[in-house]
């Protein structure tokens, strides 16, 4: 992943829709992609939530890593991966 993030430029108020093709291609590449569509929804049971939380917070890094710190205000508060690409995408 630390190669693939050199790579892009963190996002920015300028360039969103590179910055959005680029990451989805890093997201799918790790496998990490599923946290931000329907495929890995948090689950019903509960027994599972522990690892599936453990995975979409490593999703939530990979995401953090790749926004000027400036931008990070921007989704500072939401709990999901999913979240935090869905309110990077309405601004």
């Amino acid at each position: 992943m630390a190669e693939s993030q050199e790579r892009i430029e963190a996002l920015s108020k300028s360039n969103f829709e590179t910055w959005k093709l680029q990451m989805e291609a890093v997201l799918i590449k790790n496998d990490r992609f599923k946290y931000l569509s329907e495929v890995a929804p948090p689950p019903e049971p509960k027994e599972t939530y522990g690892s599936w939380k453990i995975e979409d917070s490593r999703t939530k890094a990979h995401l953090i890593l790749c926004i000027q710190p400036s931008e990070l205000k921007l989704v500072k508060n939401y709990l999901t991966a999913k979240d935090m690409w869905e309110k990077l995408e309405r601004t």
